[in-house]
């Protein structure tokens, strides 16, 4: 099956030499990375201001503040990683990208900011389900919020190796559920394909 190449607001669709290739680029909500860069320059100040202070910066009117030492030390650690994750959050928002190839044989995932990041295979002969789902949320997700101003989402979910893989969080019911169909679609095609002629000739050979 061969697709042209095409786009939605969700997600893009090139074929390549590789495969069928989909992409999902990052919304924006440029309110969500306005708040995402204003906590980063918050935890910036206040990660200086620590490191000053663990440095000996003068306390207010001159006065010691050694005994504060460890405890600023254990703050500085916990404040580090957590805006650490809130940095990786605003560069998300701002070059983050999804995409699917659907290969032969296989199905690779991957998630990357600003061209950076991790693939996954997933061997045809291995995914159990590939489905889209209602969106899961969990108070440590930056997407929690959403079921109090009525914006739901959905997921794609590729259940393999008896765990689920979880892609595309936040799109819309109907786009995931396009998205899904493609998948399929073009899986079937890719899996079934029958041998080239040449190859069935040296195997019967």
């Amino acid at each position: 099956m061969d697709h042209n190449e095409g786009s939605s607001p969700a997600f893009q669709v090139s074929r390549e030499p590789g495969g069928l290739r989909i992409r999902m680029p990052v919304r924006p909500e440029k309110f969500r990375t306005l708040l995402n860069l204003v906590w980063v320059l918050i935890w910036a100040a206040t990660e200086v201001s620590v490191l000053l202070f663990i440095l000996g910066w003068p306390g207010p009117l001159g006065s010691s503040h050694s005994g504060s030492v460890p405890l600023a030390g254990l703050f500085l650690a916990a404040f580090t990683a957590s805006g650490g994750w809130v940095l990786w959050r605003w560069l998300w928002r701002m070059g983050g990208q999804e995409s699917f190839l659907v290969a032969r044989e296989a199905l690779w995932a991957r998630r990357e900011i600003l061209g950076i990041g991790r693939s996954r295979k997933f061997d045809f002969g291995d995914i159990r389900n590939v489905r889209s789902a209602r969106l899961k949320y969990r108070v440590i997700f930056p997407t929690w919020g959403r079921m109090f101003v009525g914006q739901g989402g959905s997921e794609i979910v590729i259940d393999c190796w008896g765990r689920s893989a979880v892609y595309g969080k936040g799109l819309e019911e109907g786009e995931a559920a396009d998205l899904v169909s493609l998948l399929e679609e073009e899986m079937r095609f890719q899996f079934h394909k029958p041998m080239l002629p040449e190859a069935r000739a040296a195997f019967l050979t």
